[in-house]
């Protein structure tokens, strides 16, 4: 998928919303009363030094699938809407912008497109998991998408995403990313893609879904992003709280910023999660 074919998948989008007309591999998501199991329905997020929590409630349709997600501290909902195939067509916020995701023939994630930048996905022959992200930012006087940096991935025996190394268009090295995950398998569904361009701020829960339209069947535990030229280090840890069930019930995490190694700036983000069972 070349530049100019993530500016066509742009404009398609940006014509289905001023006309406002029915495509007929969407669909509009069905709503049912209530879970079928214990569901996520309320997440409240803090941090240091803001005046207040955020509020988001979550709904699912009646295959398990987030389709609603309303931030009632800044009156913003987000709403999905999912291809015939099942999987998930665009992201709308209520007051216009969005998020649209394109798939291969096999089905397999190939880009997430919004009014401001586009990621593009690579794979080897039969593979799942992406191999390279290409990063675009949009351009108004090119009236395209124009190449930001490319990412190549790296992955366990587990299929977790464990490394990353950034490269600037000319293929010099900027960044290099660590990760490492808590044995808490990952309930939370497909809540990190409502945070691609960490409109959600959850970097301390999803950090990659700033970028990234990947969830892993395991919840994070550490963070280490390295700026190469100038060793600037940021970093996150994360701690959860469970029930009896395992489910989570509340995570504190420790976001630091650090120079060569010295911390020069650190802060605490908290969230609290309730659910609604049968």
């Amino acid at each position: 998928m070349t530049t100019t074919r993530l500016a066509a998948v742009l404009l398609a989008v940006l014509f289905f919303t001023a006309c406002q007309k029915e495509i007929s591999d969407f669909g509009e998501p069905e709503v049912v009363p209530g879970p079928t199991a214990c569901q996520l329905t309320r997440m409240v997020q803090g941090a240091t030094g803001t005046p207040a929590d955020t509020v988001f409630h979550i709904s699912y349709d009646n295959n398990k699938r987030i389709v609603k997600l309303v931030d009632s501290t800044h009156q913003d909902t987000m709403t999905a809407i999912f291809h015939s195939s099942g999987k998930l067509a665009r992201i709308d916020h209520d007051w216009g912008y969005f998020k649209l995701f394109d798939y291969t023939p096999e089905n397999r994630l190939s880009a997430v497109v919004s009014p401001f930048s586009a990621a593009e996905y690579e794979y080897l022959t039969g593979d799942t998991l992406p191999i390279r992200v290409n990063l675009y930012e949009w351009d108004d006087q090119a009236q395209d998408f124009l190449p930001l940096a490319y990412d190549t991935l790296y992955y366990d025996g587990d299929g977790q995403l464990v490394r990353l190394m950034e490269y600037d268009p000319a293929g010099v090295p900027v960044m290099e990313i660590q990760l490492t995950y808590s044995a808490l398998q990952n309930t939370f569904g497909a809540l990190g893609l409502f945070n691609y361009e960490n409109y959600l701020g959850m970097g301390d829960i999803f950090p990659l879904s700033i970028y990234y339209a990947l969830d892993g069947r395991y919840m994070l535990n550490t963070y280490r992003e390295t700026m190469i030229a100038t060793n600037e280090q940021f970093s996150v840890d994360v701690n959860y709280t469970t029930d009896p069930g395992q489910k989570i019930t509340g995570t504190r995490a420790i976001l630091k910023q650090l120079n060569n190694g010295a911390t020069v700036a650190t802060a605490t983000a908290t969230r609290k999660y309730f659910y609604t069972c049968p």
